[in-house]
């Protein structure tokens, strides 16, 4: 994927400056603007931003803010062109129900991650020593994870240090799903 351009939109920027639009997004409210007119004159400060985010034929615009859980993970833009009929409060009724399941899907792909990268953590600092230099043995081992194809499951070993020169080598495995 590579570094975000530059010339395009860094974070925390608005589109425009005092662009009513992006101000609709940092509240998590839809932009709604059925004619262009308005963001075309707003645009011709700054021409270079413009050719990158106005097509040139587009007649309406819908800035949809991607809500989920109370916070704003960013927006999409829906542009009308040429001669079709800009959008209507229907249009919007139907972009935000789409755009909430939109959310509703990235939000919880990223919460999935990070729980996923918790656990994973919590996992490898459970893990035993790969190898211990004890009393009465010396002992070695590897881990080695399953692949993600593989599911719930696995082996895991102990050794663990008793009295005198006694060590208990624990073997078990978990199998299944769920």
């Amino acid at each position: 994927w590579g570094p975000w351009p530059e010339e395009v939109h860094q974070r925390g920027e608005t589109f425009f400056p005092g662009d009513v639009e992006a101000e609709h997004v940092r509240r998590g409210v839809t932009g709604f603007m059925p004619d262009m007119r308005e963001l075309r004159a707003a645009s011709a400060r700054d021409p270079g931003r413009a050719r990158l985010n106005l097509p040139d034929a587009a007649t309406s615009l819908l800035v949809l803010p991607l809500l989920a859980r109370g916070v704003v993970l960013g927006a999409v833009p829906l542009w009308r062109t040429g001669d079709r009929t800009p959008f209507d409060a229907a249009d919007v009724q139907l972009a935000e129900e789409i755009g909430s399941r939109l959310a509703l899907g990235l939000d919880n792909a990223r919460r999935y991650t990070r729980e996923r990268r918790t656990v994973e953590a919590l996992q490898r600092s459970l893990l035993p020593r790969l190898s211990a230099r004890l009393s009465a043995a010396r002992t070695t081992g590897a881990y080695v994870p399953a692949g993600t194809a593989a599911g719930t499951g696995g082996s895991w070993y102990d050794v663990i240090q008793l009295s005198g020169t006694r060590v208990a080598f624990v073997v078990g495995r978990v199998a299944g799903a769920g």
